[in-house]
């Protein structure tokens, strides 16, 4: 699994959210907004923990059957793909009964959760209280803002993730650190990658170190690198302003 990862007081909040999930057996929820590293901080748990188990939704596994078949896969109980969602449940409800998951420190991380259906979603969080299994689910501001769909269901997950954290807007001093670990030199090119990262979002500025780096073969970045990179790659002279304070 290749990405980059840096520490941020992002990946900081989902590591001691995932702590406490583990250290209750309880459920949590992650939620901010899209680009700010949530998916990068799941990823570098899973690569560095046998014991994590890792799904991540895309936009076609939210119904109960896709979903559940994911679960299965990881888990080990999948058995060829014609069974029902109820026996695949059946099979994954046996799985926890018998094993004692929790035991062996096994957690589930479930990204991009607002895909999965809420009846899927409630089951899912419901796996700490039936079996003291942890679950960490992470997604977007929509994760627990569907009321309108179901409002019993909205209600029952809301209760059951006794842990919820809301990732608001990188901070300055994350942004540096990125910069920095790109080798971006100089306090006016750094003020630029802060700028960069306001402006857009942290995935974003990673895609603009990167770009810069193909141009900057070695040696540091620098501000005229930014500024030549973002006028080739990301959308002309207008991207210049992205680079300065409140574009």
């Amino acid at each position: 699994m290749a990405f980059r990862f840096v520490e941020t007081s992002i990946s900081r909040g989902i590591d001691e959210t995932v702590t406490y999930s583990r250290a209750t057996l309880r459920a949590a929820a992650i939620i901010g907004p899209p680009g700010i590293g949530k998916t990068v901080a799941l990823e570098r748990l899973y690569a560095n923990d046998r014991k994590a188990i890792y799904l991540r939704i895309s936009a076609t596994q939210g119904t109960g059957k896709a979903a559940f078949r994911l679960l299965g896969d990881a888990m080990g109980v999948a058995r060829g793909g014609r069974e029902s969602t109820d026996s695949i449940w059946r099979a994954l409800e046996d799985r926890f009964d018998t094993s004692g998951s929790w035991k062996q420190g096994e957690y589930l991380l479930i990204d991009e959760a607002q895909q999965l259906d809420l009846n899927v979603l409630k089951e899912l969080v419901d796996l700490p209280s039936r079996f003291g299994f942890p679950v960490v689910v992470c997604g977007n501001p929509d994760l627990l803002k569907r009321t309108k769909v179901d409002r019993g269901a909205y209600e029952q997950i809301v209760s059951r993730c006794s842990k919820r954290l809301v990732l608001k807007a990188p901070l300055d001093e994350d942004l540096v650190a990125i910069a920095l670990d790109f080798d971006v030199y100089g306090a006016d090119a750094r003020a630029a990658a802060v700028s960069y990262g306001q402006n857009t979002s942290i995935r974003e500025l990673v895609q603009l170190l990167e770009d810069a780096r193909t141009f900057v073969a070695s040696g540091p970045i620098r501000l005229n690198d930014l500024r030549q990179t973002a006028v080739n790659t990301k959308g002309g002279s207008q991207a210049l302003k992205l680079l300065s304070p409140a574009a």
